[in-house]
């Protein structure tokens, strides 16, 4: 059975398919935990399938593709494994992940002129994980418009619910 695991992997090195080469490495890993020369695979691995991403991932942000860094960043994140630390350094991430930010607050003030303060709240607290998450610094104007969105979401997400809490009560 081991061997049919080494196959896969030496058939997706072939292939040049790194993600289905890492994902055949760590279940050899999984096996042979030990080691070292498969573990600097894994690393090798790893920062080639990151390389892959984040040269397309500098290009977009470069043009102002933001479908495109979205969906990279996705694809980033979607990785089996660590890709980048809060303090990642370079700027192809985070500003990348800025880019993503605008892009979510446009999308809430869509929907605050919609009055959905519950998609603003969530569009909002998306924007919190990601500037928590990779220590991103907003600009001031992008960082206030997030206080006032928020601030309106739940205000008004307090007052639906007060006014469902004294219907249901009504209704009684």
């Amino acid at each position: 059975a081991d061997h049919a695991i080494f196959k896969r992997y030496r058939g997706a090195v072939l292939r040049r398919n790194w993600p289905q080469a890492y994902q055949a490495l760590q279940s050899i890993l999984k096996v042979q935990p030990k080691d070292e020369g498969y573990q600097k695979e894994a690393n090798r691995l790893r920062n080639q399938i990151l390389d892959e991403l984040m040269k397309p991932l500098g290009q977009a942000v470069k043009e102002g593709y933001i479908k495109e860094v979205l969906r990279l960043s996705g694809e980033i994140e979607a990785l089996p494994f660590v890709a980048f630390q809060p303090d990642a350094k370079g700027t192809v991430w985070p500003r990348a992940q800025c880019m993503r930010c605008v892009q979510l607050m446009a999308v809430a003030r869509e929907r605050r002129e919609a009055d959905n303060c519950r998609e603003v709240l969530s569009l909002t607290s998306q924007i919190r994980d990601l500037v928590a998450q990779y220590g991103l610094k907003l600009p001031t104007e992008l960082s206030a418009e997030l206080a006032n969105l928020t601030g309106w979401a739940v205000g008004e997400k307090e007052e639906h619910d007060q006014r469902a809490k004294h219907d249901s009560l009504v209704m009684e």
